[in-house]
C-alpha cells in the first residue's frame, strides 16, 4: 500500500475539530492554547517546607508565615482525626455544622482532588475561582439554592468562601489545562477513530495482517533454516583419510566450511523449488537469496587458525584432531596471540602425555618458551609433565 496514501488520510484526520467554546479547534490549536492555558493542580498550591525555617536568607515577616504554615500542618492530624470520626459516624449534626461553616473539607485527596466530585469542584472554585471545569458546577449550586434544594452542609461551606449564587454580566471562566487535555483526549479518539475507518475502506488492514502473515512465515524459514546446517555433524562423519584431506585444503588457504555450506545449499534448493513446484507456489525471493552460494577469497592466516579448530573438537577422531592442534600451533607466530583461546596447546599436552611421547613434549615446551603468553599459562604444568615422564622412563 502506497505511503502517500496513508499521509494523506493522515492528513485529513489532522484537520478534526472538536467545540471549544463555540469555536472549532484543531489538535495543533488544542495544544497551542494547553501551552498558556491556567494550570487547576491544586498540588501547585503545595509547598515544600523542610530545611526553609533554617534559611539564614529569611526576612521576619517571610519567617512569621512559614510558622504559621508550620502550624497549619500540624492541624492536618487534628483534620484527619475529625474526618475518620466523621466517616465512622461518630460526630453529632451540631459538630458537623459548625465544621461546614469553617468549610471543612471532609474527602480530601492530595494531588489537585478529591474523593468526591463536589468537594473537588469546590476546592477548585475556593482556591482559583471561575475556571471552565467549574462552570457547570457553579450553575447547579445556583439552580439548587433557588429551588431551595441546596444540603445545609454545602450552603454553609459556600457562604464561607463568598460563593456566588446571583450571576453577573462581567463573570468570566478562566480556560485550564485540565480542561484542554479531555478536550484532546477527545479529539485524539476522534482521529483514530477516522484513520481506522479509512484503512479498512482500502483494505489497509487486511493488507497489512497479509504482510505480518508472510513475514511470520519468513522468519519461522530463517529459524529452520539456521539450525538445519550441522557442520560438526558432517566433519565428524567423514573418514580418516577425507578428514585428512580437508585439512590439507584448509592449510592451503581454501575454505571446508564453505564447500561443505555450498553443497547444503544447492541440495536444500532444489528441495524447496521441487516443493513450491508441488503446491503450485512461485518460490519467494527470500529463499533463493539465502540458499546462494557462498564465494570466498582465499582464506587469511587467523581464518585457516579458525577453520582448523574446527576439528579441535571431542566429536573429531583424535588421530585428525591431533593433526589440526599441531597444524594451529604452527600458525601462532603468524596471527595475534592475543585472539585465540590455545585450546590446541591443552589438547597437545594430553595427547604426548598419554603416547608418552618425550620428544614431543621437550619441542613444544621449547616453543612455548618463545612467547610470553604462553609461557606463564603452560610452561610450569608442561616441566611438570616432562619431569613426571621422565623419572618415568628412569625407574623402567
Amino acid at each position: 500500500m502506497s505511503k502517500r496514501i496513508l499521509n494523506k488520510i493522515e492528513r485529513e484526520a489532522s484537520k478534526l475539530t472538536i467545540n471549544l467554546e463555540g469555536t472549532d479547534c484543531t489538535l495543533e490549536e488544542l495544544e497551542a492554547l494547553s501551552r498558556t492555558a491556567f494550570d487547576s493542580n491544586l498540588s501547585s498550591l503545595v509547598e515544600p517546607i523542610s530545611e526553609i525555617l533554617n534559611d539564614k536568607n529569611i526576612n521576619e515577616p517571610q519567617l512569621n508565615e512559614i510558622k504559621n504554615y508550620v502550624k497549619k500542618q500540624g492541624a492536618n492530624k487534628w483534620k484527619a482525626k475529625i474526618r475518620k470520626d466523621y466517616r465512622d459516624g461518630k460526630l453529632e449534626q451540631y459538630q458537623i455544622d459548625k465544621l461546614n461553616k469553617l468549610g471543612m473539607i471532609w474527602y480530601p485527596k492530595g494531588g489537585g482532588g478529591s474523593f468526591d466530585d463536589w468537594e473537588n469542584n469546590y476546592l477548585i472554585f475556593k482556591n482559583f475561582g471561575f475556571c471552565i471545569e467549574v462552570r457547570e458546577w457553579v450553575n447547579n449550586q445556583r439552580d439548587l439554592f433557588k429551588t431551595n434544594k441546596i444540603p445545609k452542609e454545602n450552603l454553609f461551606r459556600l457562604e464561607i468562601i463568598n460563593f456566588p449564587f446571583e450571576s453577573n454580566e462581567n463573570e468570566e471562566y478562566k480556560l485550564t489545562r485540565k480542561h484542554l487535555w479531555g478536550l484532546r483526549q477527545q479529539l485524539e479518539k476522534k482521529m483514530e477513530d477516522y484513520i481506522k475507518l479509512e484503512k479498512e475502506k482500502l483494505g489497509i488492514f487486511a493488507y497489512y495482517d497479509k504482510l505480518k502473515a508472510e513475514e511470520q512465515i519468513e522468519k519461522e524459514f530463517y529459524r529452520n533454516a539456521n539450525k538445519s546446517f550441522d557442520f560438526m555433524s558432517k566433519l565428524s562423519n567423514l573418514s580418516i583419510n577425507e578428514s585428512f584431506d580437508c585439512l590439507d585444503e584448509i592449510i592451503r588457504g581454501n575454505s571446508i566450511y564453505e564447500k561443505f555450506i555450498n553443497v547444503f545449499h544447492k541440495e536444500a534448493l532444489e528441495n524447496e523449488l521441487k516443493i513450491h513446484k508441488e503446491l503450485n507456489k512461485k518460490i519467494p525471493k527470500y529463499i533463493i537469496n539465502y540458499y546462494q552460494p557462498i564465494k570466498k577469497d582465499k582464506l587469511t592466516d587467523l581464518e585457516i587458525y579458525n577453520e582448523l579448530g574446527f576439528f579441535n573438537s571431542s566429536k573429531i577422531a583424535p588421530k585428525v584432531r591431533k593433526k589440526a592442534c599441531e597444524y594451529m600451533l604452527k600458525l601462532t607466530s603468524k596471527i595475534n596471540i592475543r585472539s585465540t583461546k590455545f585450546s590446541e596447546v591443552n589438547y597437545l599436552i594430553s595427547e604426548f602425555k598419554k603416547e608418552k611421547n618425550l620428544t614431543e613434549l621437550i619441542e613444544l615446551s621449547l616453543f612455548i618458551r618463545e612467547y610470553p603468553i604462553l609461557k606463564e599459562l603452560y610452561l610450569e604444568k608442561l616441566e611438570n609433565t616432562i619431569l613426571k615422564l621422565s623419572s618415568k622412563k628412569q625407574k623402567s
